[in-house]
């Protein structure tokens, strides 16, 4: 079984809420309208792990009023910067787990190839 070192982004699957009303768009990777729980874009499969939350300036003003602290805020300028931006950290998320459980499973198929009975 070969599994790539790295994942294509075009087989990524970004989750945009459905109640997003100007959504980004995220190319290279596919897309789909979900309710999300938490935030505006994420990962399909990695929900509960990445939430990218969009907001104007004003909005986040309202929302924080500048007292979060440890919440790494980003100003893209533009939609098409923004839609850029946030693709790039979905795919990096993604990539990261991809990593992660290819070493998982690289490991569990090296243990599942030794022959029966061979211990150290």
């Amino acid at each position: 079984m070969d599994f790539p070192a790295e994942p294509k982004p075009e087989r990524i699957t970004a989750v945009i809420d459905t109640r997003e009303q100007t959504p980004l768009t995220l190319s290279p990777l596919l897309s789909m309208r979900a309710t999300l729980t938490t935030g505006d874009y994420s990962v399909r499969g990695l929900e509960n792990v990445i939430a990218i939350e969009r907001k104007s300036l004003s909005d986040l003003v309202s929302c924080l009023g500048w007292i979060a602290q440890g919440v790494p805020i980003v100003m893209a300028g533009s939609h098409e910067k923004a839609g850029e931006y946030v693709a790039k950290m979905l795919y990096i998320a993604a990539r990261r787990r991809w990593r992660e459980n290819r070493i998982f499973v690289t490991e569990v198929m090296i243990e599942g190839m030794e022959p029966a009975g061979t211990t150290e």
